[in-house]
């Protein structure tokens, strides 16, 4: 297969998983979309993370299908970034910058943590 195909299998799978997230989210938190974000940031970073500290032996094949296809569809920038905007926008500042650093700096944290 070809890279392009790895890449489009798996972040088809990685956006289907996304996608499964936040509904599962939004049946507990209707107004809380953004932990679901949170959620698959934390999830994709510490699965890549994983990959790096125990499985640098995976095939070129394998690290383009799960690294760039699956955590690529699973984790998603644009959708925090506009959560983060909404969060603004409604004058929830403190929320939004919450929310921000949440995702940005927790993932790396957890997974100096839990890696080390």
């Amino acid at each position: 297969m070809t890279n392009f195909t790895l890449v489009f299998l798996g972040g088809g799978l990685g956006a289907v998983l996304r996608y499964s997230m936040a509904l599962l989210f939004r049946s507990f938190t209707a107004s809380n979309l953004w932990i679901s974000t949170l959620v698959v940031n934390i999830t994709g970073s510490l699965f890549f993370i994983f990959l790096y500290r125990f499985h640098q032996d995976l095939s070129p094949n394998v690290q383009v299908f799960l690294k760039i296809g699956l955590l690529g569809g699973l984790t998603t920038f644009s959708s925090l970034s506009f959560e983060v905007f909404q969060l603004f926008t409604s004058g929830l500042y403190v929320k939004a910058v919450s929310v921000l650093l949440l995702n940005i700096v927790l993932g790396i944290v957890i997974g100096i943590l839990v890696f080390r």
